[in-house]
């Protein structure tokens, strides 16, 4: 299965034809198709989810014209910018956007574990893709006593998901060799804070790819994740 995951930093209408090849597409900061006037992101769009608070600025998860999927039924929470879908193969796909919050300790990562502090019966972790922009990283755990980054990869640990990235270039969190964002789209302003988590079993076999800052910066501050995983799109 190819699974890509883009913050493509608004007006995504006309961007979308950069993503190509996909079964599954996570992109955050993107139109709500419904409520958009181009037609030609409309059809494009045709076999989508979306969520958010304002139309132009949402996370959307696209799909193949061959998948299809259904919204799992999860309790609201207050924590919003997450979608949960489940394929018709049983596969679950939990997309992510971490924000920001009024209050700082309650926003970014935090939103994570509270999610999954509230939600985590719901999932089948064996068939479960974790995958998004978390807006973290283990390099600043210090600024949050428990609802951190380092403590959220522990959890994951412990419910047999490991990040992709980091299995296939056994690099540390906090310590990472390639960025995903670029602060106001400068290559002296990078961070690792995109990140696809899988069952153990199987990141063997998967494979993923960053794109280059050179190639996405004009279009957005981050770069997309591209990955091909050991794991029937079917």
């Amino acid at each position: 299965m190819r699974i890509t995951s883009w913050n493509a930093n608004c007006k995504f209408r006309e961007k979308f034809h950069l993503l190509k090849a996909f079964d599954v597409a996570v992109v955050q900061e993107c139109e709500e198709p419904a409520r958009c006037s181009d037609d030609g992101y409309k059809a494009w769009a045709i076999n989508h989810y979306w969520i958010g608070n304002l139309k132009h600025k949402g996370l959307g998860v696209f799909l193949n014209e061959s998948m299809s999927a259904e919204l799992m039924e999860i309790p609201e929470t207050s924590q919003k910018l997450f979608l949960p879908l489940q394929l018709s193969d049983g596969t679950q796909i939990l997309a992510v956007w971490a924000m920001n919050a009024e209050n700082r300790q309650d926003g970014y990562v935090a939103q994570i574990h509270d999610y999954l502090e509230s939600n985590s019966r719901y999932f089948n972790w064996e068939r479960l893709i974790i995958i998004g922009d978390f807006n973290s990283n283990a390099k600043w755990d210090g600024k949050r006593e428990l609802r951190n980054h380092g403590n959220l990869v522990k959890k994951f640990d412990g419910f047999g998901l490991q990040s992709l990235y980091h299995y296939q270039e056994s690099e540390h969190h906090g310590a990472e060799k390639s960025s995903t964002f670029f602060m106001y789209r400068h290559k002296d302003k990078p961070y690792h804070i995109d990140y696809i988590f899988l069952p153990v079993k199987k990141l063997v076999g998967s494979r993923i790819e960053l794109g280059q800052a050179q190639e996405w910066l004009q279009y957005s501050d981050h770069v997309p994740l591209f990955a091909d995983l050991e794991w029937p799109s079917h």
